[in-house]
């Protein structure tokens, strides 16, 4: 069952028929996970619902992906063996999102540390 999961999130992750483009491999690998282990993928789906909103309130512009890639560690780590292969698969055709998201947290914390060196060169000015 697990050679026929990893075969169908691959199959959408690389369509042959979208030039092997495609899509929907994290909800491809989701239901594949809640067939072949229900307990524990049921178990961690509030992870991601708990990362989405937290996403959502930090204004975080890949909240999806980073709760996606989250819950399936979380559930790759308690799996274990081939689990770690649909992981595998979803992080690398991922990788673009990914150093999206480290660039925009890169950004933010050097836009941060500006505005706050700038708040403190700018608060002797203020009280002239």
């Amino acid at each position: 069952p697990w050679a026929i999961g990893i075969a169908a999130v691959m199959g959408h992750c690389w369509c042959p028929w979208l030039k092997f483009n495609g899509g929907k491999g994290v909800a491809t690998t989701v239901g594949v996970l809640l067939f072949l282990e229900p307990w524990v993928t049921v178990a961690c789906l509030p992870i991601y619902v708990v990362l989405r909103i937290i996403g959502r309130k930090a204004r975080r512009p890949q909240e999806g992906a980073i709760a996606s890639l989250t819950t399936m560690t979380v559930i790759s780590i308690i799996v274990g063996g081939l689990a770690y292969v649909l992981l595998a698969i979803v992080v690398f055709r991922h990788i673009s999102n990914l150093r999206g998201i480290m660039a925009s947290g890169h950004e933010s914390r050097s836009a941060r540390s500006k505005s706050e060196s700038a708040d403190v060169q700018e608060a002797p000015r203020q009280s002239q």
